[in-house]
């Protein structure tokens, strides 16, 4: 079942990781990021909770694997594993690029819709809250 969300993740992350499993320790994270059994390799082993909703719906979404959400989605999961178990990332500024993306993509909005992404409109002014 999960065995096939693996090897996707892991076709995905390529050499970013030695191997994507499931987990039998996270209870709530989606996923954590482990050192590899090798003290030498700078190979992460990225673990992933079956149990979380976050990976029952990028099981279920994976038909289209090669879309580049599945893949800004993994990247995503991976980064954020990363940073919480305490690794710092190798192309940090990929990670708010990533985001943006995602962001526009729960938004509904079209890359091409003519927003450019860069704040440029006027903010309205905040009311002050007594």
């Amino acid at each position: 079942m999960f065995k096939e969300l693996c090897k996707t993740m892991k076709d995905i992350l390529g050499g970013k990781v030695e191997k994507v499993v499931v987990s039998e320790r996270l209870v709530d994270s989606s996923s954590c990021i482990v050192a590899g059994l090798c003290p030498s390799s700078k190979k992460k082993i990225m673990e992933i909770n079956m149990e979380n909703r976050i990976m029952v719906e990028l099981r279920r979404a994976q038909v289209n694997q090669n879309s580049a959400s599945m893949t800004d989605l993994v990247f995503l999961l991976f980064e954020t594993a990363m940073l919480m178990s305490g690794f710092s990332l190798d192309e940090p500024n990929m990670l708010p690029r990533r985001i943006h993306r995602i962001l526009e993509l729960g938004l509904s909005m079209d890359a091409g819709d003519g927003a450019s992404g860069d704040g440029g409109e006027e903010m309205p002014e905040l009311e002050e809250v007594k």
